[in-house]
């Protein structure tokens, strides 16, 4: 009996490669295979909303290319941050990938829409929405949108963020 075993080959390959897919969740929560890798959860909050006492920023609702391209950027040293670093250093690109696809599945905080026209209130909104143009320094607005709720890819929301 000459039976094709093509059919069977791919089957293998499909196992294998989601044997090998990384488990968003319990990296987030758990850390990568690495132990270097640590849990995202203890900083970045159960669910991704951010400790803005401790100064870790919500990562839920961001977009999955921009976290995916800060964490390559934190570990290959292109973006510095002494405590990123070594830990996305220690991620796979598999694990990476995983848990900034389900961290950009989370919901995003809901923001109030601001009106550029009204009268800024201290120095941050002034900034936010006026710049320092004494200083080289566009009003925030301007790249990250309108009401600082983020464009695209290469400009992330700050309207959900802390000051810190």
């Amino acid at each position: 009996m000459n039976v094709p075993l093509w059919p069977l080959a791919g089957l293998f390959l499909a196992i294998s490669v989601s044997a090998h897919a990384a488990d968003a969740a319990a990296v987030y929560s758990k850390g990568g295979t690495n132990p270097a890798a640590m849990a995202c959860a203890t900083c970045h909050g159960a669910e991704g909303e951010g400790m803005a006492a401790a100064g870790f920023p919500r990562l839920a609702g961001l977009s999955a290319n921009y976290m995916r391209k800060q964490l390559a950027d934190f570990a290959s040293g292109a973006r510095a941050n002494p405590i990123m670093q070594p830990i996305a250093a220690a991620l796979s690109h598999e694990e990476a990938d995983a848990v900034s696809t389900m961290l950009a599945d989370k919901p995003q905080p809901q923001v109030e829409r601001i009106d550029r026209t009204a009268l800024v209130d201290g120095p941050g909104e002034s900034l936010a929405l006026r710049g320092a143009w004494d200083r080289n320094i566009p009003e925030c607005v301007a790249c990250h949108g309108p009401s600082g709720t983020g464009v695209g890819d290469a400009f992330p929301p700050l309207a959900g963020q802390s000051a810190q």
